[in-house]
């Protein structure tokens, strides 16, 4: 039985073709180009993996995760970082949710009870001064104050 040429290589026997898929996987055959096809290719997998990286939250940052899933969970954490870095907040701001005192700094039942990112309507922000004026000592590091739309159950 006769072998069939193949379409690429017409005039290569069958041990001629394994040889030089071996030398090719190997890296035997054409090496500079199959190194630069390997570096190529582990940049591009680190370069991926360096664009998944993931938010660290910190144990006090844990009482402003949102009930979302994906990045809408870390929506409440990356906006007090932001007014951190603006010096509006400090390290444990007061969190009232329509009206009702969520989570302060020596508050023990620290939970924010299913609030999602599509129901909030508004967020207003206000600094220690006009926080501990308004709710004393327990805004001493700022106040985030959350309006939400209606009813939060979820869904099924």
């Amino acid at each position: 039985m006769r072998n069939k040429p193949s379409p690429i290589y017409p005039n290569l026997g069958v041990y001629t073709k394994v040889c030089f898929a071996y030398k090719l996987v190997s890296g035997k055959l054409g090496s500079k180009t199959y190194k630069m096809k390997i570096r190529i290719v582990s940049i591009f997998i680190f370069l991926i993996l360096l664009g998944c990286k993931t938010i660290s939250v910190s144990e006090v940052e844990k009482n402003y995760l949102l009930s979302d899933t994906g990045k809408d969970k870390y929506y409440l954490i990356k906006l007090i970082r932001q007014k951190q870095k603006e010096k509006v907040l400090g390290e444990m701001p007061m969190l009232i949710v329509n009206g009702e005192p969520t989570f302060y700094y020596y508050r023990k039942d620290n939970s924010i009870p299913g609030t999602s990112k599509k129901f909030i309507k508004k967020i207003e922000i206000l600094s220690a001064e006009k926080g501990v004026q308004t709710f004393g000592a327990a805004a001493k590091y700022g106040l985030i104050l959350i309006n939400t739309y209606g009813n939060q159950q979820k869904l099924p």
